[in-house]
């Protein structure tokens, strides 16, 4: 996997920290002492679409709390694919998530305000995972040793297998 930041743009992250906070607090008005640290690019991912990872700290009903998110920025520029449907893909996760059929994670909120960041966005949580970096339509193959790659693609094949066999579908929650 790459070290270098491929976003499409990179922002001022202080700022972002700042606007990202305020923005959280509104959405969590009970949450006192709100800090967002470890605001960061992912190494050699996030081409598509602005990716940012950050953890934040607060205190809410006398208790702490500490969380990881991933803010996933729609792009404005430089995409990578010619429509971009950064609300459709969070209602599709959100569907995924709920079904239990598909580990991904979990999306919390949806926010179509440019004006907060600039362009709309969504929020998930931060989850730790092994995952193949792919620059280009075939895969590197040597980015991972051989037996996780192995089992990092069953888990995907698995899972997203598993749809067409069930009854289920994301489709039908958002047909109109």
């Amino acid at each position: 996997m790459s070290d270098a930041i491929v976003a499409p743009n990179v922002r001022d992250l202080d700022e972002l920290a700042r606007d990202l906070g305020a923005w959280m607090h509104r959405r969590m008005p009970d949450a006192e002492a709100l800090v967002i640290t470890n605001v960061s690019y992912p190494r050699g991912a996030g081409q598509s679409h602005e990716t940012i990872l950050f953890d934040a700290a607060w205190r809410e009903g006398g208790a702490g709390h500490t969380q990881g998110f991933v803010v996933r920025i729609k792009p404005s520029s430089f995409t990578v694919f010619p429509d971009n449907l950064v609300d459709q893909q969070f209602q599709i996760m959100q569907a995924l998530h709920e079904s239990g059929l598909v580990r991904v994670a979990r999306t919390l909120w949806f926010e179509e305000n440019p004006a907060v960041l600039g362009a709309p966005f969504f929020l998930m949580e931060k989850k730790l995972a092994v995952f193949q970096y792919q620059s280009r339509p075939t895969v590197i193959a040597g980015s991972l040793p051989r037996h996780p790659r192995r089992s990092v693609a069953a888990c995907g094949k698995a899972g997203f297998g598993s749809l067409p066999r069930s009854s289920w579908s994301p489709w039908t929650r958002f047909a109109s």
